[in-house]
């Protein structure tokens, strides 16, 4: 068994959702294998955003990584037959399962980078969540792709933010963790 773990980053508005869907029911209508991990932000039970601070930007770190290693962890289970524990290993093929993670904690790191520079969360809150993102042993591991979503014009859902000097100052903030943490991601349009 092959397990495929895709996230989509980017900043708010920028069709992360959207995309994660499509993917996900094409998968499906395919007879594959898939779960999708939810924004995790519209999980959160209290505020988001400019509105939450450093609680809510820890819980979505540690709810991000507990959704995905469940995932992962639920591909694995794999029954063993009795009369298949004693055969010698014969050459198969290969089931593919897939992941799609719409979000990844790199999503929470930007946004909390950028709640630092508006000092909404200090400079020892985002040290606690840059070490606890970046210590993460998955951080860089599970991902076979990460797909970076360029932002789009914002509307207003009820739920995110409609700032666009603040989609730009989060879109920006994606574009130099790319590069300061040598990101691969496959860049959306």
């Amino acid at each position: 068994m092959t397990i495929r773990m895709y996230g989509w980053i980017g900043a708010h508005s920028a069709g992360k959702t959207t995309t994660v869907n499509r993917v996900h029911r094409f998968l499906v209508e395919d007879g594959r294998q898939v779960i999708k991990i939810p924004e995790v932000a519209r999980l959160y039970p209290g505020k988001i955003g400019k509105n939450g601070g450093f609680s809510a930007q820890l819980w979505m770190i540690q709810e991000q990584m507990r959704l995905e290693m469940e995932a992962v962890a639920e591909f694995k289970e794999i029954e063993i037959s009795e009369s298949s524990v004693n055969t010698f290993p014969v050459a198969y093929e290969q089931e593919v399962k897939y992941i799609l993670c719409d979000r990844t904690i790199w999503d929470m790191l930007a946004y909390s980078i950028s709640l630092n520079r508006r000092e909404l969360i200090s400079d020892t809150e985002l040290q606690i969540i840059k070490t606890t993102v970046l210590g993460w042993d998955g951080v860089k591991t599970p991902y076979d792709t990460v797909f970076f979503c360029e932002k789009k014009p914002l509307y207003d859902d009820g739920v995110r933010d409609t700032d666009p000097a603040w989609q730009d100052d989060i879109h920006q903030t994606f574009k130099t963790m790319i590069k300061e943490y040598d990101i691969k991601v496959v860049t959306v349009q």
